[in-house]
């Protein structure tokens, strides 16, 4: 990176999903898979909310889902169990598939020269685990992911690395 460049930008704040892995495709169809038994209208409801709200937490959005398509109050205790569910039909799919075009090149030019960090609406143990799995950690100072939200998350880390 030119020297002008890094004293532009303190540091660099990336999502993970469709920013570095091709895996927006892939969160849409287990997350539609997961209202299959409710029809297709209800599978086209909860496709609608899920890509309006990409980078929200899966459990917010399956708790709103089951609450505004089915009228059903979820438990912690059924919650938890929908997202395992679908952590188990993702997680190895995006752990593999392709590279968001450019991504890896752009951690290779600047990890050195800019710090770099993940923030995920993914759980923060299950990004962790497929950026490992991905070998991209090293090019990180911290890869983070839910039950914070991003705002919450970008704040943590803005005050524990004093940026701005």
């Amino acid at each position: 990176m030119q020297e002008s460049a890094r004293m532009l930008y303190q540091s660099v704040f990336l999502d993970f999903d469709g920013v570095l892995v091709e895996s927006a495709a892939i969160k849409a169809k287990a997350f539609q898979a997961l209202y299959r038994e409710y029809g297709p209208d209800v599978v086209a409801r909860v496709a609608t909310h899920h890509k309006a709200n990409e980078g929200i937490s899966r459990l917010v959005k399956i708790r709103h889902c089951h609450q505004a398509f089915l009228g059903i109050a979820l438990s912690d205790r059924e919650l938890a169990e929908l997202g395992e569910t679908y952590t188990a039909q993702v997680e190895d799919r995006v752990a593999t598939c392709d590279d968001v075009a450019g991504a890896r090149d752009f951690l290779e030019s600047h990890h050195r020269d800019i710090p770099l960090f993940v923030v995920s609406g993914t759980p923060e143990d299950e990004v962790r685990r497929i950026a490992e799995r991905r070998k991209i950690t090293g090019y990180f100072v911290e890869v983070r992911g839910s039950p914070l939200g991003k705002e919450d998350i970008l704040r943590d880390l803005l005050d524990r690395h004093g940026l701005m």
